[in-house]
């Protein structure tokens, strides 16, 4: 049923139910991105579940917590972390546009959202005050998006934890220790 629903306005009907607040948007946002984050997880541990080394494992002899901890979680890591940082900025995305609205946290309490509301009645004499908080919302997002990039690639389970990974490297698309370009990498 949630999922049915897009995140905005699930996170909009809580509002206008709990009220206004920090503490309701996080609620608010929380619920709204559950049913996603739950459906992905799902999905790819039904996938996992059938790869020949998790049946290996289960044919073996391994119980289920042991497969689970050793072949699992390592090779959900990545989907999690990259589903994670890039749910990050869509609740930036979704607290500012609640903030904006008028529903969200209220002045004088800081937001990007209010902030970009209440500067947008003195967007022709005073431009920063709307020009700041709305350049820092895709930063923020976009700072999120490269650490979820960064940590996919550190916490591969192909190549083993390797958090010390330079992000230089990465951001020029090579994997560290060997100068070779990553998969999908131009």
């Amino acid at each position: 049923m949630l999922l049915a629903l897009p995140v905005l306005l699930i996170a909009l009907i809580l509002i206008a139910t709990a009220g206004s607040g920090v503490r309701s948007i996080v609620i608010a946002i929380g619920v709204a991105f559950t049913p996603g984050f739950a459906r992905i997880v799902e999905a790819s541990v039904r996938t996992l579940r059938s790869v020949d080394y998790v049946q290996a494992a289960r044919v073996f002899g391994s119980t289920a917590t042991r497969t689970s901890v050793r072949h699992l979680i390592p090779n959900l890591m990545t989907e999690v972390v990259v589903l994670g940082t890039s749910a990050i900025g869509w609740a930036v995305l979704t607290a500012t546009t609640l903030s904006f609205l008028g529903l969200g946290v209220q002045l004088p309490q800081p937001d990007w959202g209010s902030d970009l509301a209440a500067g947008a009645t003195y967007l022709a004499t005073s431009w920063w005050l709307s020009t700041f908080p709305g350049l820092a919302i895709p930063a923020t997002i976009l700072a999120a998006n490269f650490i979820g990039d960064y940590l996919m690639t550190a916490l591969d389970p192909r190549d083993g934890v390797r958090l010390t990974h330079n992000l230089t490297t990465m951001l020029a698309g090579r994997r560290a220790g060997n100068g070779r370009p990553r998969a999908g990498a131009a």
